[in-house]
C-alpha cells in the first residue's frame, strides 16, 4: 500500500467510508496519485467532488456524509433528513436535505440544498459520524418544510422523550430565529401554545391530557402521590382527590410485558381497594376513538 493509499483508507475510515478529494489532496496526496486511485477503482465517486473507498460498503449515513462533504466546507446534513437521523417521530421521508453556509457553491442534482448566511457552530453536531444540525435547530428548520400541525406533533414529542428542552428551543429562536426567517414562526407558536407538561411521561398521556382539559373537567392534580390500603405507594397520572378519581394513559410503550401487566393489576386493584374510582386509555382511545373518549370524560366532569 502506497502513503497515499494509506491516506485515504485512514481518512475514508473516519467518515463512514467516503471523503472528499478537496480533503485527500489537502493531506497531501499527490493529484497525479489521487487520480490513480480513481483508476484503479479503489475510490469510487459517489457525489461531485466526494469518493467512496472500495473497502467501505455502500450505507445510509455513508450516502448522508458525502451529501454533506459535497455541499463544501462546513455544510451538514439538515430538516427532513436530520430529523430521521435524529430520531425524531413524525418526520417524513424525503431526498436527502443539506444545509450549506457557502451561497455559490454547487451542489449535484438530487440532494436538496438549503442555503444560509447563518449556521452558527452551536447549531451543528455529528451523529454516527455525520455532520448534522443540533436536535433544537433541526426543529426550527423543519417548520419551513413540514405543516404546523407535523411540528408540533415532533416538537412536543421531542420535549416528553426529552431529548430537547424547551429553553434550548427558546435559546435557538432567540439566536438564529429572526422575523421573516423560515421556520420560526410554527416553532414560536409551539412554544407559547403548545407545549406539553414536563411531567407527562409520554404522548400518549399529553393526548389524553388535551381531551381532559376538552370535556371541561378541573385542572387534575399531576403525578400525583396515593398511599393505598394495603401500604401501597402509587402515583397516579391525572387524579381529582376530592373526587377519588383518577384518569391515566395505559400504553404498551410503558407496560408491555407479562410482569408489568401483572404488577399494573395489582396496582389497580389497589387503588379500587382505597375506594378510588380509575379510568385507563390506550393509544386509540384519544386517536381514533378520540370522539367517543371526550363524551365519556364529560360525563365525568358532570358536562
Amino acid at each position: 500500500m502506497t502513503t497515499a493509499d494509506a491516506i485515504t483508507a485512514r481518512l475514508a475510515a473516519g467518515q463512514n467510508g467516503v471523503l472528499s478529494k478537496q480533503q485527500a489532496l489537502g493531506l497531501g496526496v499527490p493529484l497525479g496519485q489521487f487520480r490513480s486511485q480513481v483508476g484503479r477503482d479503489l475510490l469510487e465517486r459517489v457525489q461531485m467532488g466526494v469518493y467512496r473507498h472500495a473497502g467501505a460498503p455502500s450505507s445510509w449515513v455513508g450516502s448522508l456524509t458525502a451529501a454533506a462533504l459535497a455541499g463544501g466546507p462546513g455544510a451538514v446534513v439538515s430538516h427532513r433528513t436530520a430529523g430521521r437521523l435524529h430520531g425524531l417521530d413524525g418526520v417524513p421521508g424525503s431526498r436527502i436535505e443539506i444545509t450549506v453556509p457557502d451561497l455559490d457553491h454547487p451542489v449535484r442534482p438530487g440532494i436538496v440544498a438549503h442555503r444560509t448566511n447563518r449556521l452558527d457552530p452551536a447549531d451543528c453536531c455529528t451523529v454516527s459520524g455525520v455532520p448534522v444540525t443540533t436536535i433544537p435547530r433541526t426543529l426550527l428548520d423543519l417548520g419551513a418544510v413540514l405543516s404546523y400541525e407535523q411540528v408540533e406533533h415532533t416538537v412536543q414529542d421531542a420535549i416528553i422523550r426529552k431529548v430537547v428542552t424547551e429553553g434550548a428551543l427558546a435559546a435557538v429562536l432567540e439566536r438564529v430565529g429572526g422575523r421573516g426567517r423560515r421556520g420560526t414562526a410554527p416553532l414560536r407558536a409551539v412554544l407559547r401554545h403548545a407545549v406539553p407538561d414536563a411531567r407527562l411521561a409520554s404522548m400518549l398521556e399529553h393526548k389524553l391530557h388535551e381531551l381532559v382539559e376538552l370535556a371541561g373537567l378541573p385542572a387534575p392534580e399531576l403525578q400525583y402521590e396515593l398511599r393505598c390500603t394495603n401500604g401501597r405507594r402509587v402515583f397516579l397520572d391525572s387524579a381529582w382527590p376530592d373526587r377519588e378519581l383518577a384518569i391515566e394513559g395505559d400504553g404498551d410503550r410503558w407496560h408491555g410485558t407479562a410482569t408489568q401487566r401483572a404488577n399494573d393489576r395489582a396496582r389497580r386493584r389497589a387503588i379500587q381497594a382505597t375506594g378510588w374510582t380509575i379510568y385507563s386509555y390506550g393509544w386509540s382511545d384519544v386517536t381514533e376513538s378520540a370522539a367517543a373518549t371526550l363524551l365519556e370524560l364529560r360525563r365525568l366532569g358532570g358536562h
